[in-house]
């Protein structure tokens, strides 16, 4: 499928293409014309539109849409959006613009052939190829997007789509700096609302570890669609040769074509080749752009508001800006004002945690008694008084004590009182803050803009958070609950600026719109728990709290609040309706947006922005989530269920029929009965029997294994045996035939994966995986610990206990360091979590996190993009502490290594390994499962 080097293919498409377009897009001659008419007929009614009307331009719209003409309309509008919002960057774009980043950087690239599969093959320099300097991420953007103007002018393309490929090789800080949220949300929108191609997959290639922070800045904001389209394949090149032939691939991928040779320098003539097109294209979206036709224009300004120059009825203009002059220099004060601000600001959507600066000490002298030597005795004071606090568990470094002693104007006895305060309220709240994370509320901080904060301080140095509590709120999609832990979550971001824990926050309620669907979202309950919040457990110092636009139904609001607020911060509430000026006696306008009143502009971000921020500082919260009253000492017992132990021989599998026992418990939680699983049985082999692509075998011991994770449904039975056999499809390499004796090395020379020989306290088998000290990743890569893992998988399948009761994985970081992450990968973690969440026929009761360093934050930036709501729930973080371990796997069912009372590990992989060869006939049986 080659083309004629560096030119794009603009021909009517050939009758092989109009097959693909038949299937795929349901175009035929017939729907065609349809279409293309009834689109017609809906942008002439979308006056506030301007697009062509020509067959040859809808068609770029209506390809993509699968010709249907609201939804291409819906895509018109949605570009016109997209160029309006970033009209400074797009505006009259044209290719001479960037004819430089073209030529003399070769960062965006176009294979001249196409794959196999007839797709456009765009490839673009990440790494060290990219010069932030000279092409700025901006620039980046304008070569992609005038790429695309020019792709959309091929039919091939329309049809068969794209494929992007992202190559990291070489990736540094210098790169990750010039990337931003900002940036990172216009690309995805971009890509995912405004771009008329069919981008089919996303490939990234050659990333580094320092990839999860570009990774933490683009995953807010890509959805489901474009989220299963992404791959992530390292260095690994088969596995991009598993979507791309190598044939169509050059050298420096694997593949059979010469390394590239070429680049934007031979593309740009292309590209400008294409300037009419580029030209119109700049012509499109919402009317704004008049050309001689005023009386457009005056749909949008009135004529009476017009000078005759515009055809208006205002006199001709006959002044110039020589006479405005005077006006703008009389506001020299103000203009000097702006610029020292602009000078003072920090980075939009981060914090700022380095040391407080010596400006900031000496409001901190001034104000809460801070000067190195009461700071280092009060220090002392603390740490002593909570090592004495036994019932307490805290951190003692001298940066996280800081955090309560400020407050608290360096009082040691005052600031532990803080502590036992907020240890109370995650107590007293416990189902509300237990292990709460932002992923948690990721939907309510993306999707709906309800909490904001300024990026800018005021003239105090204080943060500014806005509350929008009226009609912005929608109690259905985010209920009071959701949004006091939002408000919790941004505290915790708060509490690491030292500039923050001096100056304190503002809060601004904004109450526009407020109405009785608002009022019917709160409650007493509520109420109180904000405010215990607010007066008692917020090691912040909270200035000032103004309410703004309240409407007479808002008396409703304060009754419901009045009874819980103390005299303190009572004297520290500010009512001003929608007079502004009485806000601006508290908070400068010049520090406010337009929205209230301030000379800033209007706000055009939230906490769609702000996320990935909060998401940054997930390890925080990580660690914020043990701090409080410590574990107790339980007793812990046999869970009642089973009224044993459930203590094992060493070293085997218990494979006999369940007992009456088990079975009750199957009959409880998985609808197992003898009635339903013979219905389930018979059903499941009738729908193999006509699921003629699938290979498994129809004995019942075997059918069982599907049954019971499925509750014995059998359309969920069958659902689950072909994610297993796509799952095993899409990485046969790693797995296809594969056997214990393959894995041998791993299990008897590295103690990573192990299995106790009991089970917990409620019959689950429980795996241990050591991801830090004991692993070697020179002699154990991490797909050798997904082989050995999943061997292990096929050897619990057999016990009917294990189907039953299911299985709860301990992973172990301790004296993990960078050599381990390092070896992990985006696509080994997508792997992993696949497996575990669509293609494992085992009952993931719990994922225990434990020994966690700071660097785990890292892997945990792998990981977290590909975990499920369900599997999320059953994800839990313990750092050192035993005690809350012990909260879901007792102690006397653990090892003296985690805290429990059984003796320490004194075996592994070595012990477990002959049980595998014990078992090679199952094992062959299951590799010959899948697709035939």
């Amino acid at each position: 499928m080659s083309l004629n080097p560096f030119d794009i293919e603009v021909d009517p498409p050939s009758e092989e293409l109009m097959e693909i377009a038949r299937r795929e897009l349901r175009e035929t001659p017939e729907v065609r014309a349809a279409a293309v008419e009834e689109l017609r007929l809906l942008l002439k009614d979308a006056k506030d539109m301007y697009f062509s009307e020509e067959e040859d331009f809808l068609l770029i719209f209506l390809r993509p849409c699968h010709f249907y003409a609201d939804s291409a309309l819906k895509m018109m509008r949605r570009i016109a959006e997209f160029k309006k919002t970033n009209h400074p960057l797009l505006h009259a774009l044209k290719p001479e613009e960037e004819k430089l980043a073209f030529i003399d950087h070769n960062v965006v690239n176009v294979l001249t052939n196409r794959d196999q599969k007839g797709r456009r093959v765009l490839l673009v320099n990440c790494g060290a190829a990219w010069d932030p300097k000279a092409v700025s991420s901006e620039q980046l953007f304008r070569v992609f997007f005038l790429i695309h103007l020019v792709a959309q002018l091929e039919p091939a393309t329309q049809i068969n789509g794209v494929v992007v490929v992202l190559d990291f090789d070489g990736l540094s800080l210098k790169q990750v700096k010039a990337l931003s949220p900002s940036f990172s949300r216009r690309l995805i929108t971009f890509i995912q609302d405004a771009m008329p191609l069919r981008l089919k997959e996303v490939h990234i290639l050659k990333q580094p570890y320092i990839f999860n922070m570009v990774w933490a800045l683009f995953k807010p904001f890509i959805r489901e669609k474009l989220k299963s389209r992404i791959f992530f394949h390292g260095m690994d090149m088969r596995k991009l040769h598993k979507h791309i032939d190598p044939s169509d691939l050059p050298a420096n991928y694997g593949g059979d074509r010469p390394p590239i040779n070429y680049g934007g320098k031979e593309w740009y003539p292309c590209v400008y080749n294409y300037i009419d097109h580029i030209n119109q294209w700049n012509t499109f979206g919402f009317i704004f752009f008049h050309g001689n036709d005023l009386r457009q224009f005056q749909q949008y300004i009135s004529a009476d508001h017009l000078p005759a120059d515009y055809g208006g009825n205002r006199p001709t203009i006959d002044y110039t800006g020589r006479d405005w002059y005077p006006c703008v220099e009389a506001q020299l004060d103000h203009i000097n004002k702006y610029q020292q601000m602009k000078t003072i600001a920090q980075p939009p959507f981060d914090i700022v945690t380095e040391p407080a600066s010596e400006e900031l000490l000496e409001v901190s002298r001034r104000e809460l008694r801070e000067t190195p030597e009461v700071r280092e005795q009060a220090i002392k004071q603390l740490r002593e008084l909570l090592h004495n606090a036994t019932d307490l568990n805290y951190a003692d470094d001298d940066d996280f004590l800081l955090i309560f002693l400020r407050p608290c104007h360096f009082y040691p006895d005052s600031a532990l009182k803080m502590m036992r305060r907020i240890a109370d309220f995650k107590k007293n709240n416990y189902p509300l803050m237990h292990n709460l994370t932002p992923e948690d509320e990721k939907l309510s901080f993306v999707d709906h803009k309800i909490v904001n904060v300024l990026t800018n301080r005021d003239k105090k140095g204080r943060r500014i958070l806005i509350v929008s509590c009226g009609a912005v709120w929608d109690p259905k999609a985010v209920t009071a609950e959701k949004l006091f832990r939002m408000f919790y979550l941004v505290h915790l971001v708060a509490q690491l600026e030292p500039a923050t824990q001096i100056n304190g926050v503002v809060i601004v309620m904004d109450f526009e719109g407020l109405g009785l669907k608002q009022v019917r979202g709160l409650s007493p309950s509520f109420s109180k728990l904000l405010l215990t919040f607010l007066q008692e457990a917020v090691p912040l110092r909270m200035k000032e709290f103004h309410i703004l636009k309240q409407p007479y139904i808002f008396n409703m609001v304060w009754t419901l609040f009045k009874p819980f607020i103390g005299d303190k911060l009572k004297k520290r509430l500010y009512f001003h309706g929608n007079d502004m000026k009485k806000l601006h006696m508290h908070i400068d306008p010049a520090d406010l947006p337009k929205n209230y009143g301030g000379t800033r502009p209007a706000l055009d971000y939230g906490s769609r922005e702000w996320y990935p921020c909060i998401e940054k500082y997930t390890e925080h919260f990580h660690r914020w989530n043990h701090y409080g009253y410590a574990a107790g000492a339980s007793q812990c017992t046999a869970d009642h269920r089973s009224g044993r132990s459930w203590q094992m021989g060493k070293f085997e599998l218990e494979t006999a029929h369940p007992s009456a026992e088990l079975l009750e418990i199957a009959k409880q939680e998985l609808r197992e009965t003898p009635e339903v699983r013979a219905a389930a049985v018979e059903e499941l082999r009738k729908l193999l029997e006509a699921a003629t692509d699938l290979c498994y075998p129809n004995d019942e011991d075997f059918l069982i294994i599907f049954l019971r994770p499925t509750k014995f449904y059998p359309e969920s039975a069958l659902k689950l045996m072909r994610n297993i056999a796509e799952f095993n499809k899409n990485y046969k390499e790693t797995l296809y035939n594969l056997m214990p004796s393959d894995v041998q090395n791993v299990f008897i020379e590295h103690n990573i994966i192990n299995i106790l020989t009991n089970r917990d306290q409620s019959g689950r088998r429980v795996m241990i995986v050591n991801m830090g000290e004991p692993w070697d990743p020179k002699a154990v890569s991490e797909e050798h610990i997904f082989r050995v893992l999943y061997t292990i998988h096929k050897l619990a399948m057999l016990e009917p206990a294990t189907q039953i009761n299911g299985v709860v994985v301990i992973y172990d970081f301790k004296g993990m360091g960078m050599k381990h992450v390092k070896s992990m990968s985006p696509g080994g973690a997508k792997r992993l979590l696949t497996f575990i969440q669509e293609a494992s026929p085992l009952r993931v009761k719990g994922i225990h996190f434990i020994n966690q360093p700071m660097i785990f934050s890292l892997v945990w930036s792998l990981f977290k993009p590909f975990v499920k709501e369900k599997l999320n729930k059953r994800m839990f973080f313990h750092g050192d502490k035993m005690a809350k371990l012990h909260e879901h796997v007792h102690k006397e069912f653990l090892p003296s290594n985690y805290g429990g009372t059984l003796p320490a590990l004194d075996y592994g992989g070595k012990e477990w390994y002959p049980v595998a060869e014990q078992h090679l006939d199952f094992i062959k049986k299951w590799n010959s499962c899948g697709f035939k």
